[in-house]
C-alpha cells in the first residue's frame, strides 16, 4: 500500500546502518559510513580506530603506537620511537642512550640500554668507570668490576672489566699482580713481561719497565740493556751507575765483577794503571 512505500523511502543516515524504513543503529567503533542507505558500515584499517556513528573514513585515525594519515594505512611506530596518542601525528624518538621496542605507545617504553641507567621514560646516565649493567631498563649500575681490574664508562658486559696495569687474566676474570721481576704497562688480558736480561725488579704489580734495574756487576739504563762490568772494573750495587774501576796498582781479569775484593794487588816490584785487567 502508499504507506508501505512512503516508510520504504527512509534510509540510514550516514553513520548509521539498518533496512531501508527500519531501525538504523549507529555505525560501531572502528567503523564509518559517509551516505545514506541500508549499506553496512566499513571498517577502518588495521591498527586505527574510529568513534562510534562515524560519517567518513578520515574519522578513522591511527591507534597509539601507530602512525599515518586520519584514513589511511597506519604504520608501527619503528623501534626507538613511540606515540602516545591517536591521530596522524609523527612518532617520538626516545631520549639518547634508551631505546623502545617497535609499536610503542607510551614514553615509559623508552628504556635506558644497557650499560646506562635512568628512569623509564627518562634521561639515561652512563655507568660510571669499573661498573657494568648488561640489561636494559631503570636498575643501577651495581655491578662492579673484579678487583684489580677496570671498565670504560657505559660497559654493557662483566668481559668488558679489563685487567689494570700491573694486572693480568682474562677479561671478567680474576686479575692478578705481576710478581716482582715483571712489568705489564697496560689494561687488559696480556701478560706481564720480564725484565731485561741480568736486570730485575722488587717491586709487585709494577706497571713500567724502568723499574727493572740492572744487577751488580751490570750496567746500563733503568728497564734498558745491561753491559757487564769489564775486567778491571766492578759494580757493588744495582742500578744504572756506571762501574767502578780498579784503583791503581790493583787489577782484575773478572767480568762482571760485583765487589772490590776482585781488584787484586800487583805481585811485589810491578804495579798497573786505573781499571788494569792485569799487572805488568
Amino acid at each position: 500500500n502508499a504507506g508501505s512505500s512512503q516508510i520504504a523511502d527512509c534510509k540510514c543516515d550516514p553513520g548509521h546502518t539498518g533496512p531501508d524504513g527500519g531501525l538504523c543503529n549507529l555505525c560501531n567503533v572502528g567503523t564509518y559510513k559517509a551516505f545514506s542507505g541500508s549499506e553496512i558500515c566499513i571498517d577502518c584499517h588495521d591498527n586505527s580506530t574510529s568513534p562510534r556513528g562515524s560519517i567518513q573514513k578520515t574519522d578513522c585515525k591511527c591507534n597509539a603506537g601507530h602512525t599515518g594519515p586520519d584514513g589511511g594505512e597506519c604504520s608501527k611506530c619503528a623501534q626507538g620511537k613511540y606515540k602516545n596518542v591517536t591521530g596522524d601525528a609523527a612518532c617520538v624518538s626516545c631520549a639518547s642512550f634508551s631505546d623502545a621496542p617497535a609499536g610503542s605507545d607510551a614514553i615509559t617504553d623508552c628504556l635506558c640500554v644497557a650499560g646506562y641507567t635512568g628512569p623509564d621514560g627518562g634521561g639515561c646516565t652512563r655507568c660510571e668507570a669499573g661498573k657494568y649493567k648488561p640489561s636494559a631498563g631503570s636498575a643501577s649500575c651495581s655491578n662492579t668490576c673484579p678487583a684489580n681490574s677496570i671498565s670504560d664508562p657505559g660497559s654493557d658486559d662483566i668481559s668488558d672489566c679489563k685487567c689494570n696495569a700491573g694486572y693480568t687474566g682474562s677479561d671478567g676474570g680474576m686479575c692478578s699482580a705481576c710478581p716482582a721481576g715483571k712489568s705489564k704497562p697496560n689494561v687488559g688480558e696480556e701478560n706481564c713481561t720480564a725484565c731485561p736480561a741480568h736486570s730485575g725488579s722488587s717491586v709487585v704489580a709494577s706497571v713500567a719497565i724502568s723499574d727493572c734495574k740492572c744487577q751488580k756487576g751490570y750496567s746500563g739504563p733503568d728497564g734498558g740493556t745491561c753491559e757487564p762490568c769489564e775486567p778491571g772494573s766492578y759494580k757493588a750495587i744495582t742500578g744504572a751507575a756506571a762501574c767502578v774501576k780498579c784503583v791503581g796498582g790493583k787489577f782484575s781479569s773478572a767480568v762482571a765483577a760485583t765487589g772490590g775484593s776482585t781488584c787484586l794487588e800487583c805481585p811485589a816490584g810491578s804495579t798497573s794503571p786505573l781499571g788494569s785487567s792485569g799487572s805488568r
